[in-house]
């Protein structure tokens, strides 16, 4: 019965292992899944990018053919071209597409009077200063404000600027700037930007300098994202554009700034380098789990699910397993109390030709007289000690079989014990100690006398040859509790735990109910006897006060024990 009980929980644990094997592996596989469409997604988002920066070269090369048909374009020319391509509408990315003519010093002040006779009255290079050569706005449209201000603006001024234009000059190449701050910046909302340069040469072959100057393209890198890709996209995602190389300070775009969204614990992560028009980005995307509201609810399920079949499976399995142990109970239950009648018959039926035996053996002793010679004296001396342990034995089981109600009445335990030991054949060679304080307890006095007369007589008998018996008693607020120590060599360690099973004897002789009737008796009283080896030690613990079960009901489960055991011997005979 226990194979089964043992095997219910070998099912509850095996079956939670399949669920945790399965939901581990639908939640690795739905994770890989995760992580497969945010790379896809990653992907995609830098191909729209890299696509739309292709679009607008396409804008600056079609400007290119603009210069290459007239020696002079002029400003309503150049409104025209953008007018044309419809900029604003298909290219919402774009802050401005413009012009910066490339001058030497000797002509800055013909340009500056060209431009204020052009219109743009209050024309002037920015910023003021002599320099070798200088780059400034001629021409941006959209002219809106933010445009305005770039008006005149020296594109070769500031560094990362000059750099770019260089690039232009060395490979005659389509060219990104670095992140640089834009002139557009005209309020709090100030972002990164960057310029698409492409060069613009001169039709004249007599001229010596051959680049006229540079069409441009002006973006603001977070307007330029946006209108790419939809903020939706970045609601379980992250994107971090840097220039060059990875650090703070070349952090160009973070779609953290545009959605207010700070969080930081990222699950997937790529990184993604691109080179176009002389300079190196490199996008780094950071991913959040996002499954879908199908893929929660399965995740869910198989939990939910498999553990509930696996409990269920365990309560089967258990209900079945009781079921078969209280139809076996039952059978032998049966048999129990047909045998129990039986010992309680044959112990008061072999009582009688004992008695004969035992009155004869006296008589024909008496009869004999001086006339009995040693070898007929030792045989009847040992039919005499035999009737004698039969006798002991009959009793021990009906002892041990009786039910009775007890009879309590305080006792002094240091005058009971005292008793105890005076009514004990105590060897010469063998010590008791008893205890010098008193305590006084509520109890069945024979009952109890019994008990504590077994433990002692079982100390005795368990010291070979000289030693020592400790007896103490102390009290608590709820208990008494004796203490019975010998200084024999103790119990067997794989014995103790059946020290108290009925018919469970170490000796060579006794009927092995001893111990099991004084665990009866100290649990009658509501109590609890222990014992423990170095040294061996038999601990009483009796309450202060407790009412006794009924009569008939104290003794059922051990004796019901006696009786199995005896069933089974006798099934194995």
């Amino acid at each position: 019965m226990q194979k089964m009980n043992a095997f219910s929980w070998v099912i509850l644990i095996a079956s939670l292992l399949l669920t945790s094997v399965i939901w581990i592996g639908y939640s690795y596989q739905e994770r890989n899944s995760q992580n497969q469409n945010f790379l896809n997604t990653a992907d995609f988002m830098t191909l729209q990018i890299t696509d739309e920066l292709e679009q607008y070269e396409q804008v600056l090369i079609g400007s290119q053919g603009l210069y290459a048909a007239s020696n002079k374009v002029e400003f309503s020319e150049w409104q025209t071209f953008v007018e044309t391509h419809d900029i604003q509408t298909r290219f919402p990315g774009l802050q401005g597409i413009g012009y910066a003519q490339h001058i030497l010093p000797e002509n800055r002040d013909k340009l500056i009077l060209e431009m204020k006779n052009s219109g743009f009255v209050d024309y002037k290079i920015k910023p003021e200063g002599e320099r070798d050569e200088y780059y400034p706005v001629v021409f941006v449209e959209p002219l809106d404000e933010r445009n305005q201000n770039a008006i005149g603006y020296d594109i070769n001024y500031e560094q990362t600027r000059h750099s770019a234009i260089n690039l232009v000059k060395e490979t005659g190449d389509t060219t990104m700037t670095g992140k640089i701050t834009l002139v557009q910046e005209i309020d709090n909302d100030i972002q990164n930007g960057f310029l698409m340069l492409i060069p613009i040469y001169s039709n004249d072959k007599t001229s010596s300098d051959t680049l006229t100057g540079i069409v441009y393209a002006v973006f603001r890198i977070n307007d330029f994202i946006n209108n790419i890709s939809n903020e939706n996209n970045f609601e379980n995602l992250r994107l971090k554009i840097y220039d060059n190389y990875i650090s703070d300070e070349n952090l160009f775009f973070d779609s953290n700034k545009n959605i207010d969204d700070k969080s930081d614990n990222a699950i997937f992560l790529t990184e993604i380098p691109i080179s176009n028009y002389n300079r190196d980005w490199i996008f780094l995307y950071e991913g959040q789990s996002s499954p879908t509201t199908m893929g929660l609810l399965i995740e869910i399920f198989i939990p939910v699910v498999g553990i509930t079949m696996s409990l269920l499976l365990f309560y089967i399995f258990r209900i079945f397993t009781k079921n078969l142990k209280l139809s076996r109970e039952a059978i032998s239950n049966e048999k129990i109390s047909t045998i129990g009648t039986m010992a309680s018959r044959m112990s008061h039926d072999l009582k009688n030709p004992l008695t004969v035996i035992k009155s004869s053996i006296e008589l024909l002793q008496m009869n004999l007289g001086d006339k009995i010679d040693d070898k007929t004296k030792n045989y009847s001396k040992r039919i005499e000690d035999s009737i004698t342990l039969i006798f002991s034995i009959i009793d021990d089981v009906l002892e041990f079989a009786k039910t009775s109600v007890l009879h309590k009445e305080n006792v002094s335990l240091k005058i009971l014990l005292e008793n105890i030991v005076s009514n004990i054949s105590v060897p010469e060679n063998i010590k008791i100690n008893l205890p010098e304080n008193n305590i006084s307890i509520n109890c069945d006095k024979s009952k109890i006398e019994s008990v504590l007369s077994n433990l002692i007589t079982n100390s005795i008998q368990a010291i070979e040859k000289t030693g020592t018996i400790d007896v103490s008693i102390e009290e608590t607020s709820t208990n008494v509790i004796i203490s019975i120590s010998d200084s024999g060599s103790g119990i067997p360690e794989d014995k103790i735990s059946q020290i108290f099973e009925p018919l469970f004897t170490t000796k060579t002789s006794g009927t092995g109910l001893g111990l099991g009737i004084s665990k009866n008796i100290v649990e009658q009283h509501g109590g609890k006897i222990n014992v423990s080896n170095n040294p061996t030690t038999f601990t009483v613990t009796l309450p202060k006060s407790h009412l006794s079960s009924p009569a008939n009901d104290d003794h059922i489960p051990v004796i019901r024990n006696v009786l199995k055991k005896m069933l089974k011997d006798t099934e194995q005979m």
